[in-house]
């Protein structure tokens, strides 16, 4: 019996030592939990006010790549011109770029106009990056209008292109009503229909040697014109080109290729017109100047 009753007395002190263990170590977990819950909430309230707390453990970020303040500062990118036909498929009333061409320059299509220094230019021949288009004056600019002495150029330069100045157009300077002195330049070929009709303060004409054909009434009723020098290629003087111009008493004739002065081109000029012919046509061209002003003018040969 007491053999028994010593084992059972060491059975219960076993297992009151294994209960009080267990609840040691409950007791531990709970502390660490209530630390753990404790540390928790204090990482919650430092979000909330912004306070610091020394031994959080800070949340990783996703990395963000840096700034380039040069990129924003620098221009857009330059994208590369689209590619343009050729000259010759230009389709009338187009403006565009060709390659070769210096940056910024614009082919001018036939039938476009644009300004140039004193005057408004036709396009009648499309330029290229080789060779010069070909333009005819056809207004005196506004800006100029008022000006008394006018030189239509040789050629010019339009947006990276050379353009010949090949004629002048119809009525082109009708409103210079203060004009006094016009000179035409070398590469003009055809002065047309009342180019200069009517300008009453217009008194010196210089023509460019390039003229060919002046055509109908270009010149008539300028009442101030004295002188007049056909230069060496004119060819053709249409009707009235010198009609009414009742001053005009020297036509000094330069060219030996004049075949043609049609009806009237000399008409009411001044009675006491001369006209100076080269050396072997005056047999000629007085028969020519006669017919075209229908009166006996003085003839001279030099």
């Amino acid at each position: 019996m007491r053999g028994s009753h010593k084992k059972a007395i060491a059975l219960a002190l076993c297992s009151a030592m294994a209960v009080s263990a267990l609840a040691g170590v409950g007791s531990v977990q709970s502390s660490a939990a209530e630390r753990i819950t404790d540390h928790r909430l204090a990482v919650r309230t430092e979000a909330a006010t912004g306070d610091s707390i020394t031994d959080a453990t800070p949340t990783p970020e996703a990395s963000e790549p840096a700034g380039d303040d040069s990129a924003q500062n620098s221009p857009a990118p330059t994208l590369p011109a689209p590619s343009t036909p050729a000259t010759g498929g230009v389709t009338s009333g187009a403006s565009v770029t060709t390659p070769g061409a210096a940056t910024g320059s614009v082919l001018y299509a036939v039938g476009q106009t644009f300004k140039k220094g004193d005057f408004n230019y036709y396009v009648t021949k499309a330029a290229t990056a080789t060779a010069p288009g070909k333009v005819r004056v056809r207004l005196v600019a506004v800006a100029s209008r008022g000006k008394t002495s006018l030189k239509v150029p040789d050629s010019i330069k339009k947006s990276g292109y050379q353009y010949t100045v090949a004629a002048i157009a119809t009525k082109s300077f009708k409103k210079c009503t203060a004009l006094q002195s016009v000179t035409v330049g070398a590469n003009v070929k055809t002065i047309n229909s009342r180019a200069f009709q009517g300008l009453s303060t217009l008194t010196t004409v210089k023509l460019g040697t390039g003229v060919t054909k002046i055509n109908l009434k270009a010149f008539a009723g300028c009442k101030k014109l004295r002188k007049v020098t056909l230069t060496k290629n004119i060819a053709t003087l249409g009707k009235q080109v010198f009609y009414n111009c009742t001053k005009l008493k020297a036509v000094i004739v330069n060219t030996r290729k004049l075949t043609k002065i049609k009806t009237g081109a000399f008409s009411k000029i001044s009675k006491d017109a001369t006209v100076l012919v080269p050396s072997g046509k005056l047999s000629k061209y007085s028969r020519l100047f006669t017919k075209a002003s229908n009166k006996t003018l003085t003839y001279r040969s030099y």
